[in-house]
Order: C-alpha cells, then structure tokens, then sequence
C-alpha cells in the first residue's frame, strides 16, 4: 500500500451508504460490530479505505480505539513539531478531552502548511477540511508503514538513442 493508493481510494469511497455496505462486509468485524446508518462513521470511513487497499491493522469503528491500535503498531504521533504527509491520518479533539473525537485522511499539505483532510461523517456525508497541519484542535497522527512510492520518470525524459538521431 502506498500513499497515493489511499489518496485515489479514499475519493472512490464516495458515500455513506458506500462506506457502511463495504465496512460491514469485513470479516472480522472489528469488535464483532455491524455498523448501522445511524452511527458516527468517520473511523469506518477510514477502515474502509485502508481496508480496500489491503491494510487492515486500523480496522476500528471507533477513534480512541483506532488510536490505541495505533500506539501498539508505534505509528501514533503527537510531537507538535511533525509535519504530517499526505496519506497520514489526522485525529482531532473537538472537547479538549484528548481522547479522539474525529479522524480523516491527508490529502495534500501545501507549502504554507494548511493540510486538505478528507473525512468521513462530515456534515453527514464524505467532504473535505482544509486547516494548519498546528491547528490546536489536532490531537495527535496516525502514520501507517507505507510502501516506498516508485521513482516517477517525467515525460520529457529523453534516452540518449532519441537525442542522437
């Protein structure tokens, strides 16, 4: 699994009802829970996500949990001086508890350190937030073992037989 696999598949999962048919279809459910329209659903997007690229070790329901999951797996980061990357899971506290309240999935950081998140359970439904990487409502990242991405050859390159002739 890559970063970017988990960028282009968590836009594919484009719903809610999408997100609840593909997370109570994971054998084993996480804690043996079936998820239901009704619940809070923004860790399930992220285990859905994961899950489809083939990562399961976050497969969780719940945030604290999925946090917990991380800090076993040492892939939990709350130094306020790490500077997240695309595909790293941000968790937020809205309550000042520090307990987890949401989680989403780093699409893109820019250079003046604003972060694009895409979430699940956004208003409802899968939408985007766009904040600072410092904002105080983060509590802390989620950072799963990635795949070194391969090298990428711009379209310019040129081997030497195509400039001789």
């Amino acid at each position: 699994m890559t970063r970017q696999e988990v960028i282009k598949k968590s836009r594919e999962v484009a719903t809610h009802e999408k997100v609840v048919a593909e997370y109570n279809k994971i054998n084993p459910l996480p804690v043996g829970y079936k998820l239901k329209m009704s619940d809070d659903w923004c860790a399930a997007f992220v285990t859905v996500v994961l899950h489809l690229c083939k990562y399961d070790k976050l497969n969780e329901c719940s945030v604290p949990r999925m946090i917990e999951k991380a800090r076993e797996l040492n892939i939990w980061i709350t130094s306020y001086d790490y500077i997240p990357q695309p595909g790293d899971l941000v968790v937020y506290d809205w309550d000042s508890i520090k307990d987890g309240d949401h989680i989403g999935i780093i699409t893109d950081i820019d250079n003046s350190g604003y972060i694009t998140v895409r979430e699940g359970n956004k208003n409802n439904s899968i939408g985007l937030r766009v904040l600072k990487y410092s904002d105080s409502s983060i509590t802390g990242y989620i950072t799963p073992k990635y795949k070194k991405e391969a090298a990428s050859v711009s379209d310019s390159y040129k081997t030497v037989d195509d400039i001789v002739m």
